[in-house]
C-alpha cells in the first residue's frame, strides 16, 4: 500500500519547494524526490499560524516530522529538508 501511495505520478515543476530537490514529482498525496542522491517522501501543510512538515527517506527507513507554531519555512526546510 505505501509503495502505491509514494509512487511518483504527476511531475511538478521545482518551484514547488523552496528546497533544490531534483525529480519531482506528486503521488497520491505525497511528494517524491531526489534531494542529495536520497530518495526522499514529504509532504507539507500550512495554516495561519502554524506549519508542519513530514519528510520520509525509505530506503534508510528513517523520517523526521516537524511541527510548528510559526510562520516560518526556513525552520521547516532546515528540519525535513523539504
Amino acid at each position: 500500500m505505501l509503495d502505491e501511495l509514494h509512487r511518483p505520478e504527476i511531475g511538478v515543476g521545482a518551484s514547488w519547494t523552496s528546497v533544490a530537490v531534483r525529480d519531482l514529482h506528486y503521488g497520491l498525496g505525497w511528494f517524491t524526490a531526489e534531494y542529495r542522491g536520497a530518495h526522499i517522501v514529504f509532504h507539507n501543510g500550512a495554516n495561519p499560524g502554524y506549519r508542519a512538515s513530514i519528510t520520509l527517506v525509505p530506503t534508510s527507513k528513517v523520517g523526521v516530522v516537524a511541527l510548528t507554531n510559526g510562520d516560518s519555512m526556513e525552520f521547516i526546510n532546515a528540519v525535513t529538508c523539504a
